[in-house]
């Protein structure tokens, strides 16, 4: 193998053993065989990875029986179509404890050799909790489920902490549900529930799952989207508008949806609060409604 090889899979093996969750390869076919498995399985799950490499079901023995049944049933149906499996659940790991990960895995693209998948397990026990948490003290909208605006703010303000100290970048985007007063006043609210409804839909399928919702007011949504660049609002903004006009020929609705959207960006090294980012986003949020509707 050549030396410029051999340091490349040093360098790999050093950073996937480094991540805080484990990381494992399996076989794609039938018959699964685990390939590797890194050596946070020890302190996430509470097994050792020569154990799992040994017995590849040992994963589903830890998996909460009230969690295992809709796990397979989603496993089956993602693997046989060849997609992504997406999942969380809890696990009873060696020690007795219940926690939560989320599970991924994805399909490996090899040029030769038997399909593959690359696995990842992160705890989100912490996560959970704070879910929980916010649950609790009312930090969700009752209609939509995305957090209400005192909700939002609180995470918002966590991840603009997160961000000036990692150096990355972020943008706030500030939606409105334009005429959502007109149509409660000639359909009913029923209808108008139904609309903040499909937008809550389409702002979830239109950004990541790291990424915070919010619904800030009767008919107003923010979204802080993370890790983009200074160019990122104007293609957030684009992606949202192009989904919205799919949604709307796709619709029985008898109106038409429509949003204004504004964004501001947030550079890793200014001192700014949320409120001042909401702020910058509502007036480019107006500047881009009078660009559409001319008033």
């Amino acid at each position: 193998m050549p030396p410029t090889r051999v340091l490349t899979d040093r360098v790999f093996r050093r950073m996937i053993e480094s991540l805080p969750l484990v990381t494992y390869v399996a076989t794609a076919g039938p018959t699964e065989q685990i390939l590797y498995v890194s050596s946070q399985a020890k302190a996430i799950l509470g097994i050792l990875p020569e154990e799992w490499l040994a017995n590849p079901q040992l994963l589903l023995d830890l998996i909460h029986e009230d969690d295992l049944g809709r796990v397979l049933h989603e496993q089956v149906n993602t693997r046989s179509m060849g997609e992504p499996f997406n999942s969380e659940y809890r696990v009873t790991n060696a020690a007795g404890a219940s926690i939560w990960v989320e599970h991924r895995t994805r399909p490996l693209a090899l040029s030769e050799g038997e399909p593959l998948w690359m696995g990842t397990i992160r705890d989100i026990t912490l996560r959970k909790q704070v879910e929980n948490e916010f649950r609790s003290l009312a930090y969700l909208d009752e209609l939509t489920g995305l957090y209400n605006r005192r909700g939002f703010l609180k995470v918002a303000e966590q991840q603009l902490r997160l961000t000036q100290r990692n150096g990355r970048g972020a943008v706030l985007l500030y939606l409105d549900v334009v005429s959502l007063r007109v149509i409660n006043d000639k359909m009913g609210h029923p209808v108008g529930d139904r609309v903040l409804r499909e937008v809550t839909e389409l702002l979830r399928g239109s950004f990541l799952d790291t990424d915070i919702l919010g619904r800030t007011g009767g008919d107003e949504f923010a979204v802080w989207a993370l890790e983009t660049d200074g160019d990122g609002g104007e293609a957030l903004r684009t992606r949202v508008l192009r989904a919205l006009d799919i949604l709307n020929e796709d619709s029985d609705r008898e109106c038409r949806l429509n949003l204004s959207i504004g964004y501001a960006f947030c550079e890793p090294t200014e001192q700014v609060t949320v409120q001042t980012l909401l702020r910058r986003a509502d007036a480019e949020m107006y500047r881009h409604k009078r660009s559409v509707t001319g008033s």
